[in-house]
């Protein structure tokens, strides 16, 4: 699996980031033939990663779990330029993927850096400049990052165009503030979340993804076409599972590590991704019923 999952990634990386950039404009436009061809888009890429689990294979009961893994990995790594950076996300995570849903021995994991120590919090200069931060994220979230505009920004956020320039002097400072707000801000609310619940309620509310993480989506996308950007995805990509280790661990999983988080937080990006574009009550009833047969399976709780 990790070998077909990188083959795709070298070969389709633009692909990837050209359906993302579909993905967000089908949601925000509002089109819903758009909509639907988004949906059956995510569909038929879980559906192939599962039927490639199969033929590996995998026990029906488990093939959820290797798709979603495979979609959330290609979602997560299609913004990263190297290859060999990407096989040292790729074979970690199935190898564990495959001892958890196997039962066998886990291979202790060097406990990495503390998500502040990544990517740390930066306080804002004052008001003006925390809402213009704001109005970035709603402009990066409504019109992606190509076409945001520091004047378009400071419409927004109601402040002159020199305000603006002032606190953010290019446009590659104020979208790398945006997306070190937008980190902060996701991740508070997943856990400010009662339970793992979280993830469905801010990653996909009803009506769609939230503003924020289709901004940080979109933040993700851009870093592909602009290496600018890419130091700063690397920095929120190795922050990946932060959030999953308060809600594994209130649910009582104890003896999950750093890479046992990122796992649970990629499949479930993965399983977020298949149901995007489904009726809202159908989308949070499926995800809620493959996370917890999933919990269940790899960790042995709910």
């Amino acid at each position: 699996m990790t070998l077909l999952v990188a083959e795709r990634l070298q070969a389709g990386r633009l692909g990837f980031v050209l359906l993302g950039e579909f993905e967000i404009e089908a949601e925000v436009g509002g089109d819903l033939e758009l909509q639907a061809a988004a949906g059956r888009g995510g569909e038929a890429e879980f559906a192939f990663w599962r039927e490639t689990a199969l033929v590996l294979g995998a026990a029906e009961g488990d093939a959820d779990g290797w798709a979603g893994l495979a979609v959330g990995l290609l979602t997560l790594l299609h913004v990263e330029p190297d290859a060999g950076e990407r096989l040292l996300w790729l074979a970690p995570a199935f190898r564990r993927l495959g001892a958890r849903l196997g039962g066998t021995a886990i291979e202790p994991v060097p406990a990495g850096p503390a998500p502040d120590e990544v990517l740390p919090e930066r306080e804002h200069a004052n008001d003006t400049a925390r809402r213009i931060v704001e109005a970035a994220i709603a402009g990066i979230a409504d019109r992606g990052v190509s076409r945001l505009t520091q004047r378009d920004v400071a419409a927004r956020a109601g402040v002159s165009l020199a305000a603006t320039t002032y606190f953010f002097r290019t446009k590659a400072d104020l979208v790398e503030a945006a997306m070190v707000e937008l980190h902060r801000q996701v991740r508070a609310e997943v856990l400010a979340s009662a339970d793992d619940a979280g993830v469905a309620t801010v990653m996909a509310p009803t009506g769609g993804f939230s503003a924020r993480v289709r901004a940080l989506g979109a933040l993700q996308l851009a870093a592909a076409r602009e290496p600018a950007l890419q130091p700063l995805a690397a920095a929120v990509r190795a922050t990946r599972g932060a959030t999953s280790m308060r809600m594994l661990r209130r649910q009582g999983v104890n003896d999950a590590d750093g890479l046992d988080a990122m796992v649970w937080s990629t499949l479930m990006g993965g399983l977020i991704g298949k149901l995007r574009f489904a009726a809202p009550a159908d989308r949070e009833a499926a995800f809620g019923a493959m996370r917890d047969r999933l919990q269940a399976r790899l960790f042995g709780k709910v």
